[in-house]
Order: C-alpha cells, then sequence, then structure tokens
C-alpha cells in the first residue's frame, strides 16, 4: 500500500510483524482509527478478533489478494465458509458488519477505489424472543448466593442491581463510588458510545447495596463498586460465570446469562404498563428497535390478559333466555 501508516501497539487477533501483508497493515490501520476515536476496549477488541479471523482465512485461501483486488464474490465466499464451519447466522452478519466498517474506511482513506462490501447484504437472521425469567425462577435465582459470604453478598447485590435498572454488566462493573447518588437514589454509568444516563434504583437494591459496600470498605479503598474478595474490580467473565453457576443451581431450564437481567427488566416494566419509550430511555437504546423486541415478549401475555380482564366478561350482564321465534303475521 503507499500510504504510511502510523505505529500502533499490537491488538489480540493480530501478527505483530509489519511484513504480514497488505491486508494486516490496512486492518492495523484501521483499529487504530477506531481507538483513536476513543471506542471502548472492548468494541476495539471486537472489530480486531473478527477481522484478524478474516486476515487468516485470505492468508489460507486468497493470499495473494489485496484489498484494492477484493470482490464482493470473495466477501461471499467468506461468509459462506463460516455459516459451513457451523457459525451462526448472527455471528457472520457480525464479521460482515466489521468487514463493511473496514472497507469504508479504506474507501474514506483512499486506500481503496470503491467499497466491495456495500455490494454485500447481511443473512436474514431467525427473529428469536429474547429469553427472560418470570417471577418464580427470579426468586429461585436470587436465593442462590449466599449472603454470609462476602462474594454471596456482592453478587446478590449486583443481581438485584440489575434487574432494577437494566444496566448493561459493562456498567454495572464499570461503576465507582462517586456514582451514586444516595439522596436520589440513582447511578450515573457511561454507556455504549461514551453516553452519560442518569438511573434509578428501588429500596430494596438501596439497602442490599448499602449492606454490600459496608463490607467491601473492609477490604479495600479501590474507587470501583463491584471487587472481588482480594481488593481488585470486578471482572465481566467472572460475573458472567457466577450468572451461570447459579442459573444451574436454581434448575433453571436455559442457561443464565448477566444479560439477561437486563431483558428480564426490560420485559417486566413493559408488562407493568411502562411506556416503550420509557424503557428505552432507561436501557440507553439509540432506537426502539431493541425495545421493540421486548414488546413482542410482553404481548405474549395479552391472551391471558383477555381471559383475566376481558371487557365484556367483566359487565356480568344477566343471560339472557332464548325464545321461539314467532311466524309473522301471528301476534
Amino acid at each position: 500500500m503507499d500510504k504510511r501508516l502510523p505505529p500502533h501497539r499490537a491488538l489480540p487477533g493480530f501478527g505483530e510483524h509489519e511484513s504480514a501483508g497488505d491486508f494486516r497493515e490496512a486492518v492495523r490501520a484501521f483499529i487504530f482509527e477506531r481507538d483513536s476515536r476513543g471506542l471502548s476496549p472492548r468494541t476495539v477488541e471486537w472489530y480486531g478478533k473478527r477481522l484478524g479471523r478474516f486476515c487468516s482465512w485470505l492468508e489460507a485461501e486468497c493470499p495473494e489478494t489485496t484489498p484494492p483486488a477484493t470482490t464482493p464474490d470473495l466477501l461471499r465466499r467468506y461468509l459462506a465458509a463460516l455459516v459451513g464451519r457451523g457459525v451462526s447466522v448472527a455471528t457472520a452478519n457480525g464479521s460482515l458488519r466489521a468487514i463493511k466498517a473496514l472497507f469504508a474506511f479504506l474507501e474514506s482513506e483512499g486506500f481503496v477505489a470503491s467499497n466491495p462490501a456495500r455490494r454485500v447484504p447481511q443473512r436474514r437472521e431467525p427473529q428469536h424472543l429474547p429469553r427472560v425469567l418470570d417471577e418464580g425462577e427470579l426468586t429461585r435465582l436470587l436465593a442462590q448466593p449466599n449472603p454470609k459470604t462476602f462474594v454471596g453478598l456482592r453478587d446478590h447485590c449486583l443481581m438485584l442491581l440489575l434487574l432494577d435498572t437494566g444496566l448493561r454488566i459493562s456498567e454495572a462493573l464499570g461503576l465507582r463510588l462517586a456514582d451514586i447518588d444516595w439522596t436520589q437514589n440513582a447511578v450515573t454509568v457511561l454507556g455504549k458510545g461514551s453516553k452519560e444516563r442518569r438511573v434509578c434504583f428501588g429500596n430494596t437494591c438501596r439497602r442490599a447495596l448499602w449492606r454490600y459496600l459496608r463490607e467491601r470498605g473492609r477490604i479495600t479503598d479501590h474507587d470501583r463498586v463491584f471487587i472481588t474478595a482480594c481488593g481488585d474490580p470486578l471482572s465481566y467473565y467472572r460475573a458472567a460465570h457466577s450468572s451461570r453457576r447459579y442459573g444451574r443451581r436454581a434448575g433453571l431450564s436455559q442457561p443464565v446469562s448477566a444479560h439477561t437481567f437486563r431483558r428480564t427488566c426490560a420485559t417486566m416494566l413493559l408488562r407493568s404498563g411502562a411506556s416503550p419509550f420509557h424503557v428505552q430511555a432507561l436501557l440507553g437504546h439509540t432506537t426502539l428497535e431493541m425495545t421493540r423486541r421486548y414488546c413482542r415478549v410482553a404481548n405474549q401475555d395479552l391472551a391471558a390478559l383477555q381471559r383475566q380482564h376481558g371487557v365484556v366478561d367483566r359487565l356480568h350482564m344477566p343471560p339472557r333466555v332464548a325464545t321461539r321465534s314467532r311466524p309473522e303475521g301471528n301476534p
């Protein structure tokens, strides 16, 4: 490639050698640009892993291909290869989104004359309803952590906070002590795209948070709210592992992820009459598209609600006795 690219640190999923090829160089420039825009480390890593796999496939299947020589057909072959290896359609579409972003960057920077990914549509994904928990499952799940231990007290508090506020797990784990407003029962979080929002929690969650922080203060003076028993910030992977373990202990039919609490929060709010716009603001969604998916789950209750609260059934009208009609002309 003609343009000299700025030096950049090695990222997960990429080779560290400058001579790795034009595609590796192009991806390195793209990652540098994403990083310099202030995207979160997890987002940069997300791009890195998917584009790293794409580069590895190219090196094995089409080693002479350069970015300007890339065709839409080659990208379709890559997607077909992913699906052929058993990758889900959603994961394949995620890889395509990363490739589209890469070529949009290369086109804007003048590395390629046109964007071949623009002519490659995403595959149609099955529309699965989000997995949510009912009240009985929630009760069993919340009873699993042992509040007599620090880890159990912390995990129970974290689950209540996720369920009460609908926070993303990354937002909850990023909370610092100064982010909690005890006078308003609220937390300030930095969501996707570095967008700040304020979310309230209830009194039950407040009491659990207070009890946990009282024990937490004896371990460390770190300002991160959720920590390990050793005083280190709690990681996403450890929190996700705990959620799955508690779900198995509770005997739930499907695996529980940290995101299950967010989906359950949104669905229960909609079922109780909250406006979709309120739920959208609470969750920090930029559009209503994701909230509509939760509405589809909440609408499953409509048949039961109609049977229980049908308007005509609640009128208590006395039954009318059917009478035989008389022939016309006979008064």
